[in-house]
């Protein structure tokens, strides 16, 4: 008898050199019930890096049918990258291969907000945003390891949802994240 593997949730993040989103997932990569595969990506092109984590993937033992799961997380943080996701066609692709889009308008501090407080105010940019957390996380730097000082993420959670209250598979306007989804896919797993 064959024994089951875990499920392998592979995760494309933007900046091969920009840590933050890798350094607050691996937090989650000793999951009892996942193998979780972190894969930064100097390209942050959209298109690019669903090809990229789509074909890591593919090479690299993905099984729909033992759970695996293919995510990306990209920021919005120009009017370019909104277009270029807006596109019909773009998620229409994720979706074909079965790559979950993980956004967060107009970075992924926004998440990290999220954790303290809730808001609607609209940010120009990710240096106003990290302006506004460092009021809760004052020695705040990008790439830092900001995971053992932030609250529960379910805290987060309700702010996203309530941030993002249009159907979560659209583009979030300012500010706005679904990092949720990725975690309650870890969670649902581990049980």
């Amino acid at each position: 008898m064959t024994r089951k593997r875990k499920p392998i949730f592979f995760v494309a993040c933007e900046g091969a050199h920009n840590k933050t989103e890798s350094n607050y997932l691996q937090h989650f990569k000793n999951n009892n019930g996942v193998s979780l595969k972190i894969k930064p990506t100097s390209n942050t092109a959209p298109e690019t890096m669903l090809d990229y984590i789509y074909h890591y993937a593919q090479n690299n033992g993905y099984e729909k049918r033992s759970g695996d799961k293919i995510f990306m997380i990209c920021d919005i943080d120009t009017k370019e990258k909104r277009h270029r996701l807006c596109q019909d066609n773009f998620l229409a692709q994720a979706r074909k291969k079965n790559v979950t889009v993980i956004m967060s308008n107009p970075s992924f501090e926004v998440w990290f907000l999220d954790h303290f407080i809730f808001t609607s105010r609209c940010f120009s940019s990710q240096k106003e945003i990290i302006q506004c957390l460092k009021q809760y996380l004052p020695k705040y730097k990008k790439s830092d390891d900001v995971y053992p000082s932030l609250p529960p993420w379910t805290i987060a959670k309700k702010n996203a949802i309530r941030q993002w209250a249009s159907p979560r598979d659209n583009i979030p306007e300012s500010p706005g994240t679904n990092v949720d989804v990725l975690l309650d896919a870890l969670d649902i797993e581990r049980k």
